[in-house]
């Protein structure tokens, strides 16, 4: 019994034990497990914006994270071909030891975005030039359209179905070849930001490209190279230097 008695108090003891332990365990885990799913969700966010425009609000669903993210900024870039209300898998980017940007990691996400879009007012055939009694503009989930930027009614006006649409489908730039804003050989308009100064210039388009297409650009004095995201007809944003 004296036996048996120690044995069920060093049970009892150890038990309480391991149970503040795995409690002290857990306590630290979760904070950090949270802090990680937070960074790749706010990281996920940024990259869906800059690719579809600032009034996309995405909400996102993180599956998996694999790889050492370390405590640095991230940078989330989607795999090809990716569409919302899809598993989507992204490349995590992020600074080791001060360094340039490499990969560090990946996380699969699922995402629901709610962005203004343009939707077919009735069923369309493939060649069909759009008018503006064909296309309506609407605000809710996108499904399974590529992550891009998001046309509106006014910018697809005049472009071509590139296959067939239902009443109601989004009209997204897979399925709508529209009028460019800019096109190769064009002298546009180019914007340069810099804090809260901003800057007015002129360069030569080297590629066409649509309202938040991202095209190359040449200064037509120094011949350097830009890059720049087409804000209107005729109007670019520098976004980098190279």
């Amino acid at each position: 019994m004296k036996c048996s008695l120690k044995l069920t108090t060093w049970s009892a003891s150890a038990g309480l034990a391991l149970a503040l332990m795995v409690s002290a365990t857990v306590a630290a885990a979760i904070p950090f497990e949270t802090e990680a799913v937070e960074r790749v969700r706010a990281a996920i966010a940024d990259s869906v914006r800059q690719r579809m425009g600032d009034a996309a609000n995405v909400t996102i669903d993180v599956q998996s994270i694999d790889g050492a993210l370390g405590t640095g900024a991230l940078l989330a870039t989607p795999e090809p071909g990716a569409r919302t209300g899809r598993l989507i898998v992204f490349a995590l980017s992020g600074q080791v030891d001060g360094k340039s940007l490499r990969r560090i990691g990946s996380a699969t996400a699922q995402l629901t975005v709610v962005a203004p879009h343009a939707v077919a007012v009735r069923a369309l055939s493939r060649g069909t030039v759009l008018a503006a009694a064909d296309i309506g503009d609407e605000a809710g989930p996108l499904v399974d359209v590529p992550l891009r930027a998001l046309a509106l009614p006014d910018v697809l006006a005049g472009g071509r179905l590139t296959r067939d649409v239902a009443a109601g489908a989004v009209l997204s730039g897979d399925v709508v070849q529209p009028v460019p804003l800019v096109r190769s050989g064009d002298l546009v308009v180019v914007r340069a930001r810099v804090g809260g100064i901003e800057a007015e210039g002129r360069a030569i388009a080297s590629q066409n490209g649509v309202a938040g297409d991202v095209i190359r650009l040449v200064n037509p004095d120094s011949r350097r190279t830009l890059q720049g995201r087409i804000v209107a007809a005729g109007e670019v944003e520098v976004i980098h230097e190279s």
